[in-house]
C-alpha cells in the first residue's frame, strides 16, 4: 500500500505545526498579557490551549488513516511514529490524539456555559473555574486511557479483513485496530467522540443565540468602546461556530466510512485532518479577539511581561469574550 498523497501530508504538517506553534505563543501570552479581570476565562482558555497543543503532537506524529470497514474499525499510522516499529505505541498516540479531538468539542461546549454564565452571574474564582475544568475533563481521560490499554486484533487478521472486504493491501503498512466496533472500549470511545458532537453543536448554538439577545438588550449603556467590542465578539461566536461544524462534518465522514458508503485515500487520511482544521485555526481566533493578545502581538511585545491596567471594560462581568 502506497504513502499518503503528497499535498496532504504537506497540508498535515501546515495544520499540525501552525497549531503547535501558535498555541505556545498563545500560553506564553496568557502568562503575560491577561487582564486581572479576565484571569478566570484565562483558565479555560489555557485548557483548552494544552488540549489542542498535545492533540497537534500527537497528531503530527501518527498522521492516522481512518479505515472503516463493516464491523470493524482499522488505523494505519503514516507519521514519524512509524520509525519506532511499534503498533502498541501507535494506538497509545492514537487514543491520547482522538481523547484531543472528544475533549475539544467538550471544552467548546465549556466555553460558551462560561460566557452566558457570566451575564447572569457573578465571575467564579480562577480556582473554581480550574476545579471545574479537573472534573470535566475526567469522563473523557478515563474512557481514552481504558482504550489505550486494550488489545488490539492481531495484524494478519486485519491485513485479511481489509483485503477481502475493500481490497486493500496492507501488508507493508503500520496497522492497529479492532475486528469490531462493538468492544465495548471502543464503542464507549466512538460515542464519545461522535454523540457529544452532535449535542454539544446544538447547546452552542442555543447558548450563542441567548447570548446576542442578552448582549442586544444591553447594548442602550455601552460605551462606544464596548460596542466595538460587542461587534468583534459576535463575529468572533459565528467564527467558532464554524469551527464546530468543521469537527461535525469530520464525524459524519467517518460514519459514511463505517457504514462501506464510500472509501478512498483522501476521505480516509481527510477524516482526521478536518480536525486538524479546528487545531490550527482555534488560537489564531483567540489572540485575534482578545484584544490585549492581539495588541501584544502587533506590537511585538509578547515576550515581556504586562505591568499596565486593565482594559476600561471587563471581559467577564460586562461581557463574555468570544475566543476558542
Amino acid at each position: 500500500m502506497t504513502g499518503p498523497p503528497l499535498p496532504l501530508y504537506i497540508l498535515h504538517c501546515l495544520l499540525c505545526g501552525t497549531s503547535v506553534v501558535c498555541n505556545l505563543l498563545l500560553m506564553s501570552l496568557i502568562f503575560t498579557h491577561t487582564p486581572p479581570s479576565n484571569r478566570s476565562y484565562s483558565v479555560l482558555i489555557i485548557s483548552l490551549s494544552l488540549v489542542e497543543l498535545i492533540t497537534a503532537l500527537t497528531s503530527f506524529a501518527l498522521f492516522q488513516r481512518l479505515i472503516p470497514c463493516g464491523s470493524s474499525l482499522f488505523m494505519v499510522s503514516s507519521g514519524p511514529v512509524i520509525y519506532f516499529d511499534s503498533r502498541r505505541l501507535c494506538f497509545v498516540l492514537y487514543a491520547i490524539m482522538m481523547h484531543g479531538h472528544a475533549h475539544y468539542i467538550c471544552m467548546m461546549a465549556l466555553l460558551f456555559c462560561f460566557r452566558y454564565y457570566v451575564l447572569i452571574k457573578p465571575t467564579p474564582r480562577p480556582r473554581s473555574v480550574a476545579l471545574v475544568c479537573i472534573v470535566y475533563y475526567v469522563p473523557t481521560a478515563l474512557i481514552f486511557g481504558g482504550l489505550s490499554g486494550s488489545e488490539i486484533a492481531p495484524e494478519n487478521e486485519i491485513i485479511e479483513k481489509v483485503n477481502v472486504t475493500i481490497g486493500y493491501d496492507l501488508r507493508e503498512s503500520m496497522i492497529t485496530g479492532y475486528l469490531s466496533v462493538f468492544e465495548p472500549r471502543l464503542a464507549l470511545a466512538i460515542f464519545w467522540v461522535c454523540g457529544p458532537s452532535g449535542t454539544f453543536a446544538w447547546l452552542i448554538i442555543f447558548l450563542g443565540s441567548r447570548i446576542h439577545k442578552k448582549l442586544k438588550s444591553r447594548t442602550h449603556s455601552m460605551s462606544e468602546t464596548t460596542r466595538l467590542m460587542h461587534r468583534e465578539l459576535m463575529l468572533a461566536l459565528t467564527v467558532q461556530a464554524s469551527l464546530t461544524v468543521i469537527f461535525a462534518f469530520s464525524v459524519f465522514t467517518y460514519v459514511l466510512m463505517q457504514f462501506n458508503l464510500v472509501h478512498g485515500s483522501v476521505i480516509e487520511y481527510s477524516t482526521h485532518m478536518l480536525g486538524e482544521i479546528c487545531l490550527g485555526s482555534s488560537p489564531i481566533v483567540t489572540m485575534y479577539y482578545v484584544r490585549s493578545y492581539r495588541r501584544a502581538i502587533t506590537s511585538c511585545n509578547f515576550c515581556r511581561k504586562r505591568v499596565t491596567a486593565a482594559p476600561q471594560y471587563r471581559f467577564d462581568s460586562e461581557m463574555p469574550s468570544f475566543q476558542p
